[in-house]
């Protein structure tokens, strides 16, 4: 089960995962709604210490992505390291229209000078 912190930079809220992410342990998604219930709409997701097994684990990215742009927010994803795990999250960022970063701080601050959804 991946681990999880939540860090507010301003007014972007940063949340590292860490450990193995399936598809069938989303349970901290609850955070993702709590965050959005208290009216934070900018978020850069860190999945710099976290492992995909699977092309199928990475439809979490999809979900949070929904998630986040269904309420009006803004997401940056920043995929794990490797080429194959990267390329999943890319790919599925891109397909849900959000964007993706190679590391914390070029996510930050693709968000800040990001326009406006």
């Amino acid at each position: 089960m991946p681990r999880y912190r939540v860090t507010v930079i301003d007014t972007v809220t940063l949340i590292e995962l860490d450990g193995v992410i399936t598809t069938r342990r989303f349970w901290w998604m609850g955070v993702v709604d709590g965050l959005l219930m208290q009216g934070r709409r900018e978020f850069v997701i860190s999945l710099r210490d976290a492992r995909l097994r699977t092309f199928a684990d990475a439809r979490f990215v999809g979900a949070v992505a929904e998630r986040i742009l269904g309420s009006g927010g803004r997401v940056v994803f920043v995929p794990p390291p490797g080429r194959r795990a990267s390329a999943r999250v890319h790919s599925v960022a891109r397909t849900h229209r959000a964007m993706a970063a190679a590391s914390v701080e070029s996510a930050l601050a693709a968000i800040s000078v990001a326009p406006d959804a």
